[in-house]
């Protein structure tokens, strides 16, 4: 799972610690400059459930994810900036995961 984020297993390590140290307070990212904060757990199992529909279900005007529409959708609703390649990788691994 680590890989959808896009993220080492260490680092998904961290956040759990941080988590079970800090509570929710714990998954906070500091002010730094860079890329912009990754989905946590629970935005990432919303993230997977409106994958699974169709865009066209919630209100964008074709029928299939690309990597581009899944980088637009994140950054509009969720304000976080993943790259290109790494939108692609989500779907291509959820694709394979799926079969």
């Amino acid at each position: 799972m680590a890989n959808w984020f896009g993220e080492s297993s260490r680092s998904v390590e961290r956040w759990v610690d941080s988590y079970y140290e800090f509570g929710p307070l714990g998954l906070k990212d500091d002010d730094k400059s860079g890329r912009l904060a990754s989905l946590d757990a629970d935005q990432f199992q919303f993230l997977l459930r409106e994958i699974a529909a169709t865009p066209e279900c919630l209100g964008y005007s074709v029928s299939r994810w690309s990597g581009k529409l899944l980088q637009q959708h994140l950054q509009k609703h969720y304000q976080v900036d993943l790259g290109l390649r790494q939108c692609q990788r989500i779907l291509r691994e959820l694709k394979n995961s799926c079969g």
